[in-house]
């Protein structure tokens, strides 16, 4: 609108300059986690916009690329050894495994930003909510592995700290890994519009991004609670979140 607006008013316009603000190639607009674009932008079209007073931050759309494929798991479990849950209802002094937290999320809702879910897992339990996706393509299946398993982790039975909530997922990576910040931020204008209300969103990705950072503080602006990954990479959990 404000492009629209700058040449309606701006009959001193050149030639070259016409053709750079009309021949904008727009992929996607956002209107809710922040107020802009996915452009694809020549270099001249990018040095006229930032001369833009109604433009705040151009940056590249940063692509998350990942090597490792997510192993099948394999292995028998003992309930007894384990402490994850125990280990919430405990902090910050771990004792046991046993866990006796109180509450088990039910009727909240759970976002989960990532490779998709696996919708019909015996973990869910038939409480899958949306599912929908922001990838070329638009499917929502989970042929990664990391968004089932950040879910099950999450609400899933019987190992989930949220046992009963219900799991929406949104996914944003394809089958590789592979990521956008574009679709990343689609995925927080979505839920902003579409979401319900005070909902819990899991943000499992490591693409450093003005534009999701703002996202994320509109999301948690509109009431939302936004969980980011922690800990990765053999990094201490309390100082490095990735």
């Amino acid at each position: 609108k404000e492009l629209k607006k700058d040449m309606q008013n701006n009959s001193d316009l050149t030639s070259e300059e016409v053709l750079v603000e009309s021949s904008f190639v727009t992929k996607e607009i956002y209107n809710h986690a922040l107020t802009g674009a996915n452009l694809v932008l020549t270099d001249k079209q990018v040095k006229w916009l930032k001369k833009k007073k109604f433009v705040t931050n151009i940056e590249l759309n940063s692509i998350q690329v990942t090597n490792s494929a997510v192993p099948e798991p394999h292995f028998d479990l003992d309930m007894d050894q384990l402490w994850h849950l125990s280990r919430i209802d405990e902090y910050p002094n771990y004792k046991n495994a046993a866990s006796s937290m109180s509450g088990n999320g039910a009727g909240k809702n759970i976002y989960i930003i990532d490779s998709g879910i696996t919708s019909n897992h015996l973990a869910f339990t038939s409480r899958v909510g949306t599912v929908t996706s922001t990838i070329s393509g638009g499917d929502t299946q989970d042929c990664k592995g990391h968004g089932t398993h950040v879910a099950s982790i999450a609400a899933g039975i019987p190992l989930g700290v949220a046992q009963s909530a219900t799991i929406n997922s949104i996914r944003t990576t394809n089958c590789a890994g592979n990521a956008s910040a574009s679709d990343m931020i689609e995925a927080f204008d979505w839920i902003i519009q579409y979401g319900v209300a005070k909902s819990v969103v899991n943000y499992s990705n490591t693409i450093s991004s003005g534009s999701i950072a703002t996202a994320m503080q509109n999301t948690i602006a509109d009431g939302h609670v936004v969980v980011v990954a922690a800990g990765n990479n053999n990094n201490n959990a309390c100082t490095d979140p990735d």
